[in-house]
């Protein structure tokens, strides 16, 4: 594909838009696919569940319906679970 380059995770960027490769269109951790994207201050997946981190700590707020609380790189908060 023309101006595009391949990232570590096998995909494409073009027109600085993450695409997966096949066809599945933008990633969802790019703001452009629309999704509610929360804080993540860890690298790897592994370290998602760091002690402390903002990333444990937004991952407890969605589980128990908090999400007024959760801090967002972009998207909107839902309502929080009654």
């Amino acid at each position: 594909m023309a101006g595009t380059h391949g990232t570590p995770l096998g995909g494409a960027v073009n027109a600085g838009i993450a695409v997966y490769d096949h066809g599945h269109g933008p990633s969802p951790h790019f703001d452009d696919f629309g999704a509610n994207r929360y804080t993540v201050d860890t690298h790897g997946h592994s370290d998602y569940w760091n002690r402390g981190s903002e990333s444990i700590i937004n991952q407890a707020r969605v589980i128990v319906g908090e999400y007024g609380s959760t801090t967002l790189d972009h998207g909107q908060r839902p309502p929080d679970l009654p």
